[in-house]
């Protein structure tokens, strides 16, 4: 029962940290026996509205372990318009099995903002300024995907101190034909990058534990118990509906399906009756 003691953020979660990073050809299609599903942790459940996914992680110490033999996707969203710093990359801990970042699509995170002002990116605009990566990583994509073969908890790490970029996160399962169909979308589509260069070979401990790189990861990482939940910090935002294993019904060996019609949404728009974080001017594609 190997469990990963150091966070494992950096190389994992951005496009071209590996030396097999392959811009052509299609994503190699690893073994799809169940879908991912989550077995603990505490996230916001889906709305109409909110970020696409069905794992939302919205604040710091949100977490949710996943479970299977298949894909998954961690949909970001930098919230710039809240205040800009160095974003505390998300970590991945306590791995059992195969887990390895296979592709990055959508666009790149500093890519320009259609419609939007002059100089405006994903990552910020020049009346607000921008959020950061730590030293070294490189640009994350819109979408991040990854493959599982046995379990990882996927942790928020996003700091409230005021000097630290705000972020959500949005997870979801996806099958290896959602995967190739974002990397090579149809028509003008962007292209996306391929990081699973050899699926017939095994991937290596540095690839299943983050690739090739190695980042800084937060000094403070949280503490969850036992169920995975986590405290805000102090002067942390204000709660946001939150979702669990045991108010959604699911069980240890039955996937999570938090609401009906919980895919991927558009950011913003329409009335909520339950507390949704701000939204930034520009939306979010639909992915």
């Amino acid at each position: 029962m190997a469990t990963a003691l150091a966070a494992v953020a950096l190389s994992m979660l951005t496009g071209g940290t590996s030396s097999a990073a392959v811009p052509a050809g299609q994503v190699p299609h690893r073994a799809e026996a169940t879908a991912v599903y989550a077995v603990s942790g505490h996230w916001v459940a889906p709305v109409k509205g909110y970020l696409g996914g069905q794992w939302l992680l919205f604040h710091r110490g949100d977490t949710v372990t996943l479970r299977g033999k298949g894909y998954f996707v961690l949909r970001w969203e930098i919230e710039y318009w809240r205040g800009t710093g160095t974003v505390s990359m998300p970590t991945f801990t306590d791995r059992q099995g195969t887990f390895m970042h296979v592709a990055s699509a959508g666009h790149r995170m500093d890519a320009p903002v259609p419609g939007g002002e002059a100089g405006q990116t994903w990552m910020g605009k020049p009346s607000t300024g921008y959020e950061t990566l730590p030293a070294g990583t490189p640009m994350i994509w819109v979408n991040e995907y990854y493959y599982l073969d046995g379990t990882i908890t996927v942790t928020c790490q996003e700091a409230e101190n005021g000097k630290n970029g705000r972020y959500n996160l949005g997870v979801a399962p996806k099958s290896w034909q959602q995967v190739e169909s974002d990397v090579h979308p149809a028509g003008s589509g962007i292209p996306g990058v391929v990081l699973d260069a050899d699926a017939a070979s095994p991937p290596s401990a540095s690839s299943s534990e983050g690739g090739t790189s190695s980042g800084a990861t937060p000094s403070t990482p949280v503490a969850t118990d036992a169920a995975g939940n986590a405290p805000e910090t102090p002067t942390a935002k204000a709660a946001a509906p939150g979702a669990s294993l045991a108010s959604t019904g699911a069980s240890s060996v039955t996937p999570v399906l938090a609401v009906a019609g919980a895919t991927l949404v558009v950011l913003g728009g329409g009335l909520l009756r339950l507390r949704r974080r701000r939204t930034a001017p520009s939306r979010t594609p639909r992915g």
